[in-house]
């Protein structure tokens, strides 16, 4: 019997564990569609919170860090201008800036920033989907893109002019 109650109550837990997820899930789509940023940190922001919120409902916003948010855009303005991604990374390097976590610049992560639309103002959440599921293959085919509640970077246009740049440079795009 109490073999039995163990596994019933796990069965339980197993349930209430997958519901939480779900609503937490449900509840970052909805704040995605309304704008918010949903990730982490992003060289050239900071997550401020913003009044009215409590511990349970804390609303956040992304404010413009200056001096990374120059770094951002001189990396799509050299990317505009032709150079490449390794290119970029070793200027930048040469001058001593540094990511967001303080580490150097490498082609994946100027690669990640040029393909992140939060620059130019955009939203986009949902980008995978059951990653760990599907062996680190999860791409979802329709993410969540709306325009957001922060202030952008970058311009549109320079936004869709290394888009297009990308596009036709690499093989795989995002």
């Amino acid at each position: 019997m109490g073999k039995f109650a163990l596994q019933m109550m796990g069965a339980v837990w197993e349930l209430e564990r997958n519901t939480i997820v779900e609503n937490v899930k449900l509840g970052m789509k909805q704040r995605a569609r309304m704008g918010y940023h949903n990730g982490g940190a992003c060289l050239g922001y900071r997550t401020i919170e913003l009044p009215g919120g409590d511990r349970k409902n804390r609303k956040t916003k992304l404010d413009i860090e200056p001096d990374e948010a120059a770094v951002v855009s001189q990396i799509f303005s050299l990317y505009a201008s032709g150079k490449g991604l390794r290119a970029i990374a070793n200027q930048l390097n040469r001058e001593g800036k540094r990511t967001k976590k303080g580490n150097t610049f490498g082609t994946d992560s100027i690669r990640e920033i040029i393909t992140n639309p939060v620059y130019a103002g955009i939203v986009r959440y949902n980008r995978f989907e059951g990653w760990s599921e599907k062996r680190r293959r999860g791409k979802n085919s329709s993410p969540i893109i709306t325009e957001g509640k922060h202030e952008a970077i970058i311009s549109l246009e320079m936004w869709e002019k290394v888009k297009a740049l990308f596009a036709k440079k690499s093989p795989i795009c995002p």
